[in-house]
């Protein structure tokens, strides 16, 4: 969270955005990962069998896709506090220099 992290100026604020945009990133690859290798896997199938095998990865990949929406929706959270605040200084700043 924002506030559970040593934040102690504007550098260490613009970090902290960039730390979750990196997040964010590597949230964003790896669920397309997942999604073309699904698509993939849909494709191979062949046998009922294989159908079988493509459902019982599915729900174990489901797990994971849930888990990485979840991280997002948390890492999307923070990077609105921490873009809130970057404005929040910025407009204080500009107000003292008028």
């Amino acid at each position: 969270m924002l506030v559970n992290n040593d934040i102690r100026d504007f550098s260490d604020l613009l970090d902290y955005r960039s730390e979750q945009e990196k997040k964010m990133k590597e949230i964003d690859d790896r669920q397309q990962e997942i999604y073309r290798r699904s698509s993939s896997k849909k494709r191979a199938i062949k046998t009922d069998e294989q159908y079988r095998d493509y459902q019982l990865w599915r729900l174990d990949v489901q797990k994971e896709l849930d888990e990485l929406k979840m991280q997002k929706k948390e890492v999307k959270k923070q990077r609105g506090l921490a873009e809130m605040t970057i404005k929040e200084k910025l407009y204080t700043a500009s107000y003292e220099v008028s």
